[in-house]
């Protein structure tokens, strides 16, 4: 009898162990990921199914009803006067958790800002009170040109005081490598910031793989998508862009819809892989966003 007591005590401690290590597995699920919204006209929910995008934004301050965390940004200082006059009910509501900052100011083609233009905006921002709220700020979002990253020393030699709650980035390439090293350095020259990433695809470069290629394509979203689930100063990202043709010379290899609805590479990113279910569920939106 003390055997089989034993047996069985053993037996419930190992459930009782595994039980705790699945749940820990299941907690460790990254929940990083958002939409970088182009297209309307079809259903977000496709992309929302497995939890695992959480977030979406349109490059503008105004939110389309999603039912998942809206992150407005201020594009450019011309939509400064709209964003000043919107934000304040959105954050006094609760609705708003975090605020992306200027799109690409070094290109004239972008937010076309100076470094000390930045600077004041920031100021500005910061005395509304929204960051004393709990509403996280974020950088300007700089392209990965070298341009970009001397755009963002001068950012913070004219702005001492500018003190972001994360570093917003994006990144073009072909190389999965070259993009985790491009993060690292980035991380490496600003380790006191988390970094989201609110732009990257596949785009060719002149000596790495063909972004034309679909298994090119798929592999290199799944490179760099598991590196920044499993890197921790990475605390979001969202691929470029939710559309049935990306706009800005990007292969439509790197399009995440065909006819308005998630497809392979769609659900790679939203962890769906092998799933055959492609229909739509709940209100489709109609309200399509302005690209950068």
């Amino acid at each position: 009898m003390k055997l089989v007591a034993m047996f069985l005590v053993s037996t419930v401690l190992a459930s009782l162990v595994a039980s705790k290590n699945i749940a820990k597995r299941g907690d460790s699920v990254s929940s990083k990921a958002g939409i970088a919204w182009i297209n309307g006209g079809f259903d977000y929910k496709q992309f929302t199914t497995t939890k695992k995008v959480t977030w979406y934004y349109t490059w503008d301050y105004t939110s389309l009803g999603m039912d998942i965390e809206f992150v407005p940004m201020l594009h450019d200082p011309s939509r400064l006067d709209g964003f000043n006059k919107s934000m304040p009910s959105l954050v006094a509501n609760g609705s708003v958790k975090a605020i992306l900052g200027l799109n690409e100011p070094e290109r004239p083609d972008q937010a076309n800002t100076t470094a000390s233009q930045a600077a004041q905006i920031w100021k500005d921002l910061v005395t509304s009170g929204w960051q004393s709220k709990g509403v996280l700020l974020g950088s300007p979002a700089v392209s990965s040109a070298p341009e970009g990253a001397q755009w963002l020393v001068d950012y913070f030699s004219n702005c001492t005081s500018c003190n972001p709650d994360f570093l917003a980035i994006h990144w073009y390439g072909d190389d999965a490598n070259k993009f985790q090293t491009y993060l690292n350095k980035m991380h490496s020259t600003y380790p006191q910031y988390k970094i989201w990433v609110t732009e990257w695809a596949c785009v060719n470069s002149k000596d790495g793989r063909s972004c034309d290629n679909q298994d090119d394509v798929n592999n290199f979203l799944k490179e760099s998508q598991t590196f920044m689930d499993n890197t921790n100063w990475i605390d979001r990202y969202s691929w470029f862009g939710i559309a049935n043709v990306p706009p800005g010379g990007i292969s439509k290899t790197s399009a995440m819809l065909t006819e308005d609805k998630i497809n392979a590479l769609g659900q790679q990113y939203i962890s769906a892989v092998g799933s055959t279910s492609s229909s739509q569920s709940g209100v489709g939106q109609t309200t399509s966003a302005t690209p950068p």
